[in-house]
């Protein structure tokens, strides 16, 4: 009775293998005879992932994960092999390679986890592995890596990954530029997008990165978007559940709507008229009350405070009432710990193991072995099928289209575009050097002494004349300097000095805080001190720079998604290399100097041949 209601176990949930599964003797051969595109799903969970594919067109021919419940799961609802293996070791590799081989494959897809990088610059990191006191092989790296070792091994007519969007934008979409890289060095041409679930059949709120990535063929085309399917499309038509916790097998009545009719498609002859796993949590007396006080504008700081066993400060969304007419929040793995983020919209409790797998757009037919904790905890994990299916059907049909002879590959066009951004950022160097890679004293007298990005009255020139290293800015100098300048340029110069104090211990002493606490800078000329000064190979995020990229592509990142879609696009133009921080400044100096808001000198533009929104002279 600790957690306020009496505990309910049950007995984990035993599934048996597919029936159409071959034996393990006979596997190769059953997977050469596939009539049906071949597939392997790596990271497979319980078969979200798989299940979209295998109703796009494809046949899951290989699983692989790491998880015994999962693989269960897997086994009952898919004939292909489950293989438990760990892929972040050569051994597990080799063995899935060593299985696969001369077996011609039509896409790899997965969903590899990506843990964080440091957040420490990746210059200080490069500088720790030149001192030997950290491994230049990131162990946290392995199983993106895994992955993109198995594509280019097996060499696959596409791939297809599927992550949070975190691997896209965390650590300066280090991973994802890289990860672009190496398709494209393999011979595949890559893209990739945030996409929103909902838009493909999906009734949540739910964003995912997705990469796509054809070997022959035409150019991948992003599928459309589908009819927008609510909570009551999803699970309005499951029974009431009213003061019980629900049951492994209860009876339904008839299906409302599309998408209840097709959850309902699979089920066999024995049990159309069953819905199984329909079994959520005991709830405490109170919280049901405080359940029925909520709607879903309720925030869990707007209960009675009788009703509160939780700070408001830390815990402001602790409780989350589902709308019948709205998207679901995100079903995600912590549902199998704490369901009070999934509140029914018309009973008193928390979701069951079948609605949330509703949400999650997984059939009535399909089954999750072992507990309940179990089956919340897949079904969290899952590739929703609807997006899977969704986005494998459109990789399909451009795996089958043929690309036209004429059309430069993207990769190719984009190889273009950055040598034409070193060559106009070569000739403009000698005039702005100070905000080009090669000096950080340079860009940070820059940033500090203009005032805002990629402006300069010629105040720097003249200051760096006089100060070209830190170790020159010396108080009393930089002071008679400053003076006749006015008393705004005098109190940046005094930022200067400050910093220029504490840099005086070494080359190391960039890698340190204290300076930047003394320059006083802002988040965006900090940026471009780290990502140009110091030549972090990051993404430099300017409303100038994304202004270039949305005229450039014809679209609106500038104005919407800019954090998002709009800093994946840079880093798509930027790639990876050493030759990153001399294109960063490229653009962010193209969009303040060249391409601005309201007279565009597109004439004056590397880019303007390929520009979609480019002034063309008549």
């Amino acid at each position: 009775m600790a957690y306020g209601v009496e505990l309910q176990r049950r007995p984990a949930l035993l599934l048996d293998p597919h029936p159409g599964a071959p034996t393990p003797e006979r596997w190769r051969e059953w997977a050469l005879g596939q009539k049906l595109p071949r597939a392997v799903d790596l990271f497979s969970g319980g078969g979200g992932l798989s299940l979209g594919l295998e109703r796009a067109g494809y046949k899951v021919i290989l699983a692989v994960d790491h998880d015994a419940r999962s693989l269960a799961t897997h086994r009952h609802n898919f004939a292909g092999l489950a293989l438990d293996l760990d892929l972040s070791s050569p051994a597990g590799i080799a063995d899935l390679l060593r299985r696969l081989d001369g077996i011609d494959l039509d896409l790899v897809a997965g969903g590899p986890p990506c843990q964080p990088f440091s957040r420490a610059g990746r210059s200080k990191i490069r500088s720790l592995v030149e001192d030997g006191t950290r491994d230049a092989n990131d162990s946290r790296r392995a199983l993106w890596r895994s992955f993109i070792q198995v594509v280019e091994q097996l060499r696959p007519r596409a791939v297809l990954l599927e992550n949070v969007p975190d691997m896209a934008l965390g650590d300066d979409l280090a991973v994802l530029r890289e990860m672009l890289d190496l398709l494209e060095r393999a011979g595949y041409e890559p893209d990739a997008r945030l996409v929103e679930a909902w838009r493909h059949g999906v009734p949540q709120h739910r964003q995912r990165l997705i990469v796509a990535a054809v070997r022959d063929g035409a150019p991948f085309q992003w599928p459309q978007a589908s009819r927008r399917v609510n909570v009551r499309d999803a699970i309005g038509d499951l029974p009431r559940l009213r003061d019980t916790t629900g049951d492994a097998e209860l009876p339904y009545g008839r299906p409302d709507g599309a998408f209840q009719r097709r959850a309902r498609t699979e089920m066999d002859n024995g049990h159309r008229g069953i819905v199984w796993d329909h079994v959520t949590r005991p709830v405490r007396a109170d919280d049901r009350v405080a359940f029925n006080l909520m709607r879903p504008d309720t925030r869990y700081s707007d209960l009675p405070a009788h009703l509160r066993r939780y700070r408001t400060d830390i815990f402001d969304d602790k409780y989350k009432r589902l709308g019948w007419d709205e998207l679901s929040r995100s079903i995600t793995a912590h549902i199998a710990k704490d369901g009070y983020w999934y509140i029914h919209p018309g009973e008193p409790r928390t979701l069951t193991v079948r609605e949330a797998a509703r949400i999650q757009t997984f059939p009535d037919h399909f089954r999750f072995a072992g507990s309940r904790s179990d089956a919340f905890r897949q079904i969290g994990n899952a590739v929703p099928p609807a997006l899977a299916e969704s986005v494998a059907g459109a990789l399909l049909r451009s795996v089958r289209g043929i690309a036209p002879a004429a059309r430069r590959r993207r990769s190719e066009r984009l190889k273009d575009i950055r040598t034409r951004l070193l060559a106009w950022a070569k000739a403009d160097a000698p005039m702005r050097r100070w905000w080009y890679p090669g000096d950080p004293w340079r860009v940070l007298a820059a940033v500090v002494l203009e005032g805002r990005l990629g402006i300069d009255s010629g105040v720097a020139a003249d200051f760096l004349a006089r100060f070209p290293d830190e170790a020159d800015a010396k108080e009393r100098a930089v002071a008679e300097w400053a003076r006749p300048l006015g008393p705004r340029t005098v109190a940046r110069a005094e930022r200067l000095v400050r910093a220029a104090t504490l840099l005086r211990a070494g080359a190391e002493a960039w890698f340190e805080s204290d300076w930047e606490d003394a320059a006083a800078l802002t988040d965006a000329q900090m940026e471009m001190v780290r990502l140009v000064g110091l030549q972090d190979d990051g993404v430099l995020l300017t409303a100038g720079a994304l202004r270039l990229a949305a005229r450039f592509t014809g679209t609106q990142v500038h104005r919407k998604r800019s954090r998002s879609d709009g800093r994946m696009l840079l880093a798509r133009i930027l790639g990876v290399g050493a030759d990153v921080p001399s294109l960063n400044a490229a653009i962010v100096l193209l969009g303040a100097t060249t391409c601005t808001a309201t007279s565009p000198r597109c004439s004056q533009c590397p880019l303007a041949a390929d520009c979609a929104g480019a002034r063309r002279p008549r």
